[in-house]
This record gives structure tokens, C-alpha cells and sequence, in this order.
């Protein structure tokens, strides 16, 4: 059964430091959150809100100065814990049910939760599973297909946080980082998702990004061998690191 009111302790908003800690808009932002949990078929779960739909719904303009400043509430909720990221894209409402008013569910009401919450998550990964295969494409690291895909199905991007999230990949790929030592610093791709890693600044060198030369012949590096590319062809480079011309 779906309440359509929920209990807010008027005390515990007004003083609590967590709540002391929001500004208004995201102040604003979970009361739409608490909002969405009661009415949720789930209780205290919030399924198939993205971060922006959010914001929309807690009136903040999307032209205004505090749209910029609000973004990333969610992480901020969830690293105040007030509220966690399922394994399948829910936003859990922590204590939720110990601060409700709890109805006894019968043995129906217990399956038909958890059906829902099994239809949900195979909606999500069918939903998801295009846009993480082209992800999985660009992720130059391939190992752990399956904990990544249920990372990226906890995140379940829209399309704006996963075009976001493939240029990032596509900029990091070219990172000093990520190429030297064949790619040996590169992060899990499970690992890469979770800690949202597309958020980092990413420090690339000048010189870096420049092309090696010898002799105005290209060049390229594998493990600690340099490698000259002469008519087409690979021949082990067996001058010093000094010699190397990048333009």
C-alpha cells in the first residue's frame, strides 16, 4: 500500500546539523525526495529519478546561479547519510521505515514488493544495456564486465551523464596517466564508475601531448622499449630517451 502522507519531525529539520549543513535549494531537494519516497511502491525507495528531474521538481531554475550550486545533492545526501545508492539505480531513504508509520504487510504485499523491485531491475538493465556497451567500448581497461554493468545500471545514467561520462573516458584515454606503462594505472572500470571518476580534473602534459620523433620518423613506446615506425615498419629504438625529439 502506497502512503500519500508521510511523518516529518519539525525539531530534528530545524536543528539537526546534517540539515543545518544544506543550503535552501538542497534543503528543497529532500523534501522532494521525501515527497517521492512516500508515494514510491516501494517504501523509502525512489526509483528512476536522475539528479536534474530532481532539481526541476524542487522548483530550482535551471538559469538561475543556485543550479550549478546544487549540483551533486545526491552524492552530498548520501555522504551525509541520509540516503544510499541500491544495486539497482534506487535512492534509499536511510531509517525510513523506524520514522514511519509501519502498516503490517501481509505475505501479497511482500511478494508484490519484491516483484517490483525484480521488474524494476530488469528494466533498468535492458534500458541500460546499449549505452554501456558503448562505455565498455571506449574503457580502454576491459576487466570485470559484469560488476561494471551493475555499477553503470546502479548509476543508470540519462543520456547527458553518459555522453559526459564517454568524453571523459575519451580524454583520460589520451592522459599521460593513463598511457604510460601500458595502461597499468588505469582504474578497474567497476572501480572508475563507482567513484565517479568523470568528475576529476584531469592533469595532462604539455609535453605529453605531443608526438615522439627520431630522425623525423615516428615514434611509439611499449613497456620500457622505444620504437622507431620506418616505411611502415617497427624497429626497436636504440638510442636514449634524450635523443627523442616531441613536436
Amino acid at each position: 500500500m502506497i502512503n500519500q502522507w508521510f511523518k516529518m519531525y519539525g525539531g530534528e529539520y530545524l536543528s539537526d546539523p546534517k540539515m543545518k549543513s544544506l543550503t535552501d535549494s538542497e534543503r528543497s531537494c529532500w523534501i522532494t525526495l521525501l515527497c517521492y519516497a512516500s508515494i514510491s511502491s516501494v517504501e523509502g525507495e525512489v526509483m528512476h529519478l536522475t539528479e536534474k528531474q530532481l532539481m526541476l521538481d524542487s522548483s530550482i531554475n535551471p538559469l538561475g546561479e543556485n543550479w550549478n550550486k546544487t549540483i551533486g545533492v545526491l552524492s552530498k545526501f548520501e555522504k551525509l547519510g541520509m540516503t544510499k545508492i541500491g544495486g539497482v539505480g534506487q535512492i534509499v531513504i536511510i531509517h525510513w521505515n523506524e520514522r514511519q508509520e509501519r502498516l503490517n504487510m501481509s505475505g501479497y504485499d511482500r511478494i508484490k514488493r519484491h516483484r517490483e523491485r525484480t521488474k524494476n531491475k530488469e528494466q533498468i538493465e535492458a534500458f541500460q544495456t546499449e549505452p554501456f556497451s558503448e562505455f565498455w567500448t571506449a574503457y580502454p581497461r576491459k576487466i570485470g564486465k559484469k560488476t561494471a554493468f551493475m555499477k553503470w545500471c546502479a548509476l543508470n545514467p540519462d543520456l547527458m551523464l553518459k555522453e559526459k561520462i564517454l568524453a571523459t573516458v575519451a580524454r583520460y584515454s589520451r592522459s599521460p596517466q593513463w598511457i604510460k606503462d601500458d595502461g597499468q594505472f588505469i582504474p578497474y572500470p567497476s572501480t572508475w564508475l563507482s567513484q565517479e571518476r568523470w568528475e576529476d580534473e584531469i592533469k595532462e602534459s604539455l609535453e605529453k601531448q605531443k608526438k615522439p620523433f627520431f630522425d623525423n620518423y615516428s615514434m611509439f613506446k611499449k613497456g620500457n622499449q622505444w620504437f622507431v615506425i620506418v616505411n611502415g615498419e617497427f624497429k626497436e629504438f636504440a638510442g636514449k630517451e634524450k635523443d627523442i625529439i616531441w613536436k
